[in-house]
C-alpha cells in the first residue's frame, strides 16, 4: 500500500507518546562505543512494557580535528523520531529558516523530519566528544539504563 504525500506516517500523538516512553537497552551491557571509522552502529531499544522496539543508529566520523556526525531515534524500523546532527553544515527548514551545524530534528506530522531547532542548552552541553554526546542523546531519547560510554 503506498502512502499518499499528504499523509503522514505518525500521529503527532502517537509520535510524542513514542518519543516521552521510557526505554531500555537491550543489552547495555555489551554496548562499546564504535570506533572511528566504523560506518553505523545500532543500538536496539525497546520500551519498558517490551511493546515497542526503537533503535538508535549511530554516525560520526573526524577529520583534520573535527568530530561530526548525527545520532538518530527510529520506531517501525524507519520512522525517524528525533535526529541530532553535529558539527556539520547548517539546515534550512521548510519555511526558510536555517538553523546551524548542531541542531535537532523533531518528527512533526505531516513533515516527518525535515524540521530541525537549535538543541536544548540544558540537554547538550558540548558537541566536540562523540560519547558524551550520546549520552546526552539518549537521556534526551528517555532511555532509562544509559550505560557509561567511553
Amino acid at each position: 500500500m503506498e502512502q499518499n504525500q499528504n499523509e503522514s506516517i505518525l500521529s503527532q500523538d502517537e509520535a510524542d507518546r513514542l518519543i516521552a516512553i521510557g526505554k531500555i537497552i537491550i543489552s547495555p551491557e555489551s554496548f562499546k562505543m564504535p570506533t572511528f571509522g566504523d560506518d553505523k552502529k545500532i543500538i536496539s531499544l525497546e520500551d519498558n512494557q517490551a511493546v515497542t522496539s526503537f533503535r538508535v543508529d549511530i554516525q560520526f566520523s573526524r577529520r583534520s580535528n573535527s568530530l561530526k556526525g548525527n545520532y538518530q531515534l527510529r520506531v517501525h524500523s524507519n520512522v525517524s523520531l528525533l535526529r541530532l546532527d553535529f558539527n556539520g553544515p547548517s539546515h534550512s527548514n521548510p519555511d526558510g529558516s536555517k538553523v546551524g551545524g548542531n541542531h535537532l530534528h523533531i518528527y512533526k506530522e505531516g513533515e516527518e523530519d525535515r524540521w530541525a531547532f537549535e538543541p536544548p542548552r540544558k540537554s547538550f552541553s558540548e558537541f566536540n566528544n562523540a560519547a558524551r554526546i550520546l549520552q546526552e542523546f539518549l537521556k534526551y531519547c528517555n532511555v532509562l539504563n544509559i550505560p557509561t560510554i567511553r
